[in-house]
């Protein structure tokens, strides 16, 4: 058995050119702009294993709908000028696009937040020498996607595939053709 290394990628492009980071920590650095959500140790001093990626460090991943309630939120809707990359070669083994965000608010640090319940869960394998027990399966989470209603029938943003293809929840990854 041959040694299998998937293709890594981080989660998001450096710019809205779609440049990638130089290092992990050019990345970690871009995202200590966040309010919440840092990784490995969150702004309440809680244990924290992700990251969040949204408009204040990342504009040009965010990724609006048309609704009165993200009008009410948003400065400025967000075309998605790129999209979230999955972090290596994987099988989605369970997704779920919301319709549109929640209508309800979440008040958060005096902020009005609107949640999305879309999801992706990618399951990956790597196996780093030629022994089977050197493998190690893992599972990456991306959640509070952009809902369906962000995404318009003529097309993505930047001209790339229909923003109603399943292929836009795996970048880097492949997919599994499963239901």
């Amino acid at each position: 058995m041959t040694a299998k290394l998937p293709e890594i990628s981080y989660p998001v492009p450096s710019n809205k050119n779609g440049h990638a980071f130089s290092s992990v920590e050019a990345l970690l650095s871009m995202l200590g702009g966040e309010s919440s959500g840092l990784y490995l140790v969150g702004s309440q001093g809680m244990w924290h294993g992700g990251i969040h990626i949204t408009d204040a460090t990342i504009p040009w991943c965010a990724l609006s709908t048309d609704s009165e309630p993200e009008k009410e939120y948003c400065r400025e809707l967000y075309k998605g000028e790129q999209f979230i990359r999955c972090m290596a070669d994987g099988e989605i083994v369970a997704w779920r696009v919301c319709r549109d965000y929640e209508s309800a608010a979440i008040e958060w640090r005096g902020e009005k937040l609107f949640a999305s319940t879309s999801f992706v869960l990618v399951k990956h394998y790597i196996q780093p020498a030629d022994n089977a027990e050197s493998g190690l399966t893992f599972f990456t989470l991306y959640m509070n996607l952009a809902p369906w209603a962000a995404y318009g029938t003529t097309g993505a943003p930047g001209g790339q595939k229909s923003g109603r293809d399943p292929a836009l929840l795996h970048q880097c990854g492949r997919y599994a053709g499963r239901p």
